[in-house]
C-alpha cells in the first residue's frame, strides 16, 4: 500500500469517524478498554468472564474496595450455578 492511499483511508476514517456523536464513540471506546482488559487477563490465566470483568471495573471506578469485588464475584458466580 502506498503512503497516499493510507492518507486517504486515515482522511475517510476522520470523516466518518467525525459524524458519530461524542457520546456513542465514548460508548465504543469505553467497551473496547473492557475487551481489552477481559482477553488480557484471560491470556494471563484469569479466569474472569467478560460480566463478571465488567462488574468489577464498574465497582473499581466507584471506589468500592477489593473486598467489595470479591464479595460481587462470589454472588455472581453463586447466581450462575443456580441457574
Amino acid at each position: 500500500m502506498q503512503y497516499q492511499e493510507l492518507l486517504q483511508k486515515r482522511d475517510a476514517y476522520q470523516k466518518g469517524r467525525d459524524s458519530i456523536p461524542e457520546s456513542v464513540l465514548a460508548r465504543f471506546e469505553r467497551e473496547f478498554e473492557i475487551q481489552y482488559i477481559y482477553e488480557s487477563n484471560a491470556l494471563e490465566g484469569n479466569s474472569l468472564t467478560l460480566e463478571e470483568t465488567r462488574a468489577v471495573l464498574r465497582a473499581a471506578e466507584e471506589g468500592k474496595d477489593i473486598a467489595f469485588c470479591a464479595e460481587l464475584l462470589e454472588s455472581m458466580r453463586r447466581k450462575k450455578e443456580e441457574k
